[in-house]
């Protein structure tokens, strides 16, 4: 899906959708509300390796800038790792979301 977006093939560009449709590239645990049962006897189950999914990242990121929706599923993706290694991988990830994007020339 990112190398479609990479190509210029953009289907929600434009629609309200839009960002909604860009995050959900990256995994996220489900809410709370999304359970079936809910996980109150121990940890959530994680089925994806944060570290495993840097190029992934590295290569969403520029078509996530500027989308408070990106930032936030980016947050949830993180969230797995230990403290230190979601501010080392997490902060620089998120700076990029947040910042505006680079305006085309």
């Amino acid at each position: 899906m990112i190398a479609l977006q990479a190509s210029g093939h953009t289907p929600f560009a434009g629609r309200s959708e839009y960002r909604s449709a860009l995050a959900s590239f990256l995994p996220n645990p489900a809410s709370e509300v999304a359970y079936l049962n809910r996980e109150v006897q121990g940890e959530p189950i994680v089925g994806w390796d944060p570290l495993a999914w840097q190029d992934t990242v590295a290569q969403w990121l520029p078509f996530a800038q500027g989308h408070a929706a990106c930032a936030d599923q980016l947050i949830g993706f993180i969230k797995p790792l230990p403290a230190e290694e979601q501010v080392h991988l997490g902060l620089p990830w998120d700076w990029r979301t947040l910042s505006s994007p680079i305006p085309a020339k």
